[in-house]
């Protein structure tokens, strides 16, 4: 459901709604012949490119391809979802199927639940009843979430893990729905591997490792994306990205306009924030990063905040009331 800032911007989101840009979604359809086109040429002129700059590029569009799936599984950019699935469903990243990814991407966009440990899909967060009853390895694994070096080293490998346990699960309780999807999966992971050996001759090992690390690129952006509060609209961030990433991404920096009108397209999302900018701000309560450099240079290292929901809650909250 969109939500709007004031009937203002409800009136200029009609609008805006009128645009060709916005009708067609003619950006969209462009972003998708070009990434299987750059993809194509990149797979065929591998050995002539070389491995490094033909692994830079792959890892690039993998990225870009996770972003990608992000437009598609929010019905861009057609009505039909079959058509956008179809779009979507190759597995790049080698780790979700787009279903999955679906599934649990649109609850979490049940703002009323975002962070909470249990029953947002996506939450970095964990109670405190349930933290202590963790090892030292499972807490180093909830830490090193929370710093930036840590989350693009060793996210991937946790990201795998979960996925594993997902998979057993669903084989174990003999979900017939997951274990059609799996073995889909696994057909079209097993096709593109053929492919890349027998057609592209590109190492299958190298082309992991670069899946591996464009999924460390991906977890950059959803790094701090949310923050555990009281108030729904105070938990979504908006970051004035820089402009390769803001491309990397497909503008899902602007995240709080993204959770308030999940069926904008993404060209659309810093138009609309500019246009309602200090409305925006003072919506969030000021939750606003100045580009992922700023995030770099204070987390690389240094947590952004605990991983226990209950002490970040407590931290977002000081922080609101001293701004009022």
């Amino acid at each position: 459901m969109n939500k709007f800032v004031n009937d203002s911007q409800k009136s200029d989101i009609a609008h805006l709604k009128k645009w060709f840009i916005w009708k067609t979604e003619w950006p969209t359809w462009l972003l998708i012949i070009f990434f299987y086109m750059a993809c194509y040429f990149t797979l065929t002129h591998f050995e002539h490119l070389g491995s490094l700059i033909s692994s830079i590029l792959l890892l690039l569009l993998i990225t870009f391809y996770m972003s990608l799936q992000h437009e598609l599984l929010h019905g861009h950019p057609t009505r039909y979802d079959e058509l956008n699935r179809l779009f979507g469903l190759l597995p790049f990243a080698l780790l979700y199927p787009f279903d999955l990814y679906k599934q649990q991407h649109l609850i979490h966009h049940s703002d009323e639940h975002l962070t909470d440990p249990i029953l947002d899909p996506e939450s970095n967060y964990i109670f405190v009843e349930n933290w202590q009853a963790l090892n030292l390895l499972q807490k180093w694994q909830f830490q090193l979430n929370r710093n930036l070096l840590g989350r693009f080293l060793a996210g991937p490998f946790f990201s795998f893990i979960s996925v594993l346990k997902q998979i057993f699960l669903d084989f174990y309780q003999l979900k017939l729905r997951a274990i059609l999807m799996w073995i889909e999966h696994f057909i079209l992971i097993a096709v593109l591997f053929w492919a890349l050996k027998s057609i592209f001759h590109v190492p299958i090992s190298l082309y992991i490792i670069i899946a591996y690390f464009s999924i460390s690129i991906a977890l950059i952006r959803s790094f701090y994306e949310h923050r555990p509060a009281v108030n729904i609209s105070d938990r979504t961030v908006i970051n004035e990205a820089e402009f390769i990433f803001r491309i990397l991404f497909l503008d899902n920096n602007y995240h709080l306009i993204h959770h308030d009108l999940p069926h904008a397209p993404w060209f659309m999302l810093k138009t609309i924030f500019k246009r309602h900018q200090q409305d925006y701000l003072i919506k969030n309560n000021g939750f606003y990063v100045r580009g992922y450099r700023t995030l770099f240079r204070l987390h690389s290292i240094k947590a952004i905040d605990s991983p226990i929901y209950q002490h970040s809650l407590e931290q977002v909250q000081s922080k609101i009331n001293q701004r009022k």
